[in-house]
């Protein structure tokens, strides 16, 4: 007697080197890289086909990675543009949680739990070095920890390397604090649609328990001012202001970062925000509606002449 079964639809991106596009073994490398990150929930992961025929083929390598449905940080923010919205801080706090949670896999590729400080074991130096809102994919949501606003994955590894050595004296942990700068690059462009400038300013900041004034490029973000002034969280803005400083000695240590940030996802609910100006955009409800005027909306068929 035969049995039945259900027949999914599976989607799932395949890239490939071609004679002059791409060389081989930058590919190679670049699956040899995710299949050290495999397991890290904000990487995106490759996609195990059994019996793939495309190697059988004897095509050359080929990288099989999973499909994000989300689309990418690129499309959220000309939606954002279109609708004219202003994200609220606890969806900043959020993406920034999902960004710093991917540096830390890659800080720490192989060491179990992933995506978690381990401040006992030596970080590698693995910068991204593409970091840019084509590279950035909303994915599906979870029942733990991406409720209500989808997960947010890093892709695209083709030029990640070692960082070098820089700085006299030396700077510590290069290229943990290069993917830093690119966080905060991608955070300021989040908070005021631009990327930073290229000169930096003199800023306040007050995050983690510290005050002090550096220079940072993130110029575009509101002065330091008490809770409730104005529509940014200060915390978020300070952190920010540290990730963008222009001194990579000055930027945060990823230790204590990245506990940081997680207190402040779990903690900072509707009610912290409720005397700020934009308070009715941080309500449960607010986000899951923004996530369905702007991610969960079809992407327009590609038309092809």
């Amino acid at each position: 007697m035969m049995g039945t079964h259900e027949v999914k639809n599976i989607r799932f991106i395949v890239k490939q080197s071609f004679e002059g596009y791409g060389k081989p073994e930058a590919l190679q490398y670049e699956i040899q890289l995710l299949q050290r990150l495999a397991g890290a929930p904000h990487i995106m992961q490759l996609f195990a086909i059994r019996d793939n025929p495309l190697l059988r083929a004897g095509i050359g390598p080929v990288l099989i990675v999973e499909n994000l449905r989300g689309g990418t940080l690129n499309r959220f923010l000309k939606q954002l543009d279109e609708l004219q919205i202003e994200l609220p801080n606890r969806v900043l706090w959020a993406i920034l949680l999902c960004l710093v949670r991917a540096i830390a896999a890659m800080a720490w590729p192989d060491t179990m739990p992933k995506e978690t400080a381990h401040p006992s074991v030596p970080k590698t130096q693995l910068a991204h070095f593409d970091m840019n809102p084509k590279n950035i994919m909303f994915g599906e949501f979870d029942p733990i920890n991406h409720r209500k606003f989808p997960i947010v994955k890093l892709i695209d590894f083709g030029i990640t390397h070692e960082h070098p050595p820089m700085g006299n004296p030396p700077v510590e942990d290069p290229g943990v604090r290069r993917n830093l700068f690119d966080i905060g690059r991608m955070m300021h462009l989040l908070i005021t649609g631009q990327e930073p400038g290229r000169e930096s300013e003199n800023m306040e900041v007050h995050a983690q328990g510290v005050h002090l004034w550096l220079d940072s490029y993130a110029t575009g973000l509101p002065p330091s001012q008490p809770a409730g002034m104005n529509s940014l969280d200060p915390d978020l803005r300070d952190s920010v202001v540290y990730c963008l400083a222009a001194n990579p000695h000055q930027r945060p240590l990823l230790e204590s970062f990245l506990p940081f940030v997680a207190e402040q996802v779990e903690t900072r609910t509707a009610e912290v925000y409720k005397d700020f100006p934009n308070a009715a955009y941080e309500e449960d409800q607010a986000i899951v509606e923004l996530v369905d005027m702007t991610i969960l909306v079809p992407e327009e068929p590609v038309e092809i002449l």
